[in-house]
Parts: C-alpha cells; structure tokens; sequence
C-alpha cells in the first residue's frame, strides 16, 4: 500500500520549524521520484529539500520520518459542495478531515 503524507493541518498548526526526514518527494513541475529527501519547513512552507545522507537536522527541530511515504503538492477539489444545508451532511470538522486525509489542501466550494 502506498501512504502518502498530508501535511495541510501540520502546516496550520506548527509551532516549530519541522524536518520531515528519509521522504520520497513527488514534485509537481518534474516526471521524478526524489527519493530520500529530508524536507524543511518553517511557518507551514517548505524553506528547503535536500538528500537525507547530506543533512544534518538542527538541534530543537521537530522531526516526522517519512520512510516509506510519499511527500506530493497538495490536490485542488475544483468542485466541492460543503456542507451543511442538507439534513443528512456530515459535519464541516469531519469533511475537511477527510479532505486532508485525501491530500486535497484546496477546495472551490460550490455553495455554502
């Protein structure tokens, strides 16, 4: 089974620059597999990406190990409906979960 890593909610709520070690990256500008990698991030934004044999993490840098899981740029949902109109919708929590559990960091909702 292939995991892929969401990182859409670590973003929001990260408090510390983060290092997301021994990932392979799926960029979205290249047909490759950087395989790997140890990826930087500070203020939910990746700073920098580098092969994990040649970097250090520095001390008081939260870690997350990424080995055997993908790191891929966030879907777009170009047409959701949110809910919430509709008596049986599910609740807003629980869909936006399910959206970033799904990589989907985007979403253009049809109504609200």
């Amino acid at each position: 089974m292939i995991t892929t890593l969401a990182f859409f909610a670590a973003g929001l709520l990260q408090s510390s620059p983060t290092a997301i070690e021994h990932v392979d990256v799926i960029p979205a500008h290249r047909n490759v597999v950087l395989q790997d990698q140890t990826v930087f991030l500070e203020n939910g934004r990746i700073v920098a990406l580098a092969p994990s044999a040649g970097v250090e993490v520095p001390d008081g840098c939260q870690t997350i190990d990424g080995a055997g899981k993908y790191l891929v740029p966030g879907y777009v949902d170009s047409h959701a409906h949110f809910p919430g109109t509709d008596a049986a919708d599910i609740p807003v929590e629980l869909y936006l979960q399910m959206m970033v559990e799904a990589g989907v960091t985007r979403l253009r909702c049809m109504r609200l």
